[in-house]
């Protein structure tokens, strides 16, 4: 069964609307935005950026692969279908609430950042973990689970784990 085209517009273009927002938030509040990297600073932020961008790129070859494979089952589809809404919804929320709490912090609100951190490196293991176990030996599919297991790196050690630690933790707003 071939992965719904209904479902890959969406969230491809909330995807892009993620991408943007980023920009958005980075234009808005570029003086809080520097201090959310926390005590991340020098090749370590520069080793972020680069992540992000070889998660980016990743990121095209995993849609690649959702609209040229054509045997993917009901739960597959599904399953990637919330990891994908999950990942993109949940990442959505983090910077606008980090500004936030920047400028406001609330405990409430620091727990809410944790939680959403968590979830989306939650939602990046189930898709790794799918994409896994699909039975297809091809090039493509190979690289987009190598694609999503270093989004779930990026997403769950160095975001969740790591950045909660740098700003929420160690730096004082």
């Amino acid at each position: 069964m071939n992965f719904p085209k209904e479902q890959f517009v969406p969230i491809f273009i909330l995807g892009l609307m993620l991408l943007y927002s980023y920009y958005y938030f980075s234009q808005k509040n570029p003086g809080i935005i520097e201090n959310l990297w926390g005590t991340i600073k020098g090749r370590l932020r520069e080793f972020y950026i680069y992540s992000i961008l070889v998660c980016f790129v990743f990121f095209f070859f995993i849609f690649i692969y959702l609209n040229t494979y054509n045997k993917f089952n009901q739960i597959e589809i599904d399953t990637i279908i919330i990891s994908l809404y999950g990942i993109v919804l949940t990442s959505i929320l983090w910077m606008p609430l980090s500004i936030i709490y920047y400028k406001k912090p609330d405990n409430l609100l620091r727990f809410t950042i944790i939680v959403l951190l968590l979830l989306v490196g939650l939602f990046a293991f189930n898709l790794f973990y799918t994409l896994y176990n699909i039975k297809d030996d091809s090039l493509l599919k190979r690289v987009s689970m190598i694609g999503s297991f270093y989004f779930f790196i990026q997403a769950f050690f160095m975001d969740f784990l790591y950045w909660n630690y740098a700003f929420l933790f160690r730096y004082s707003p």
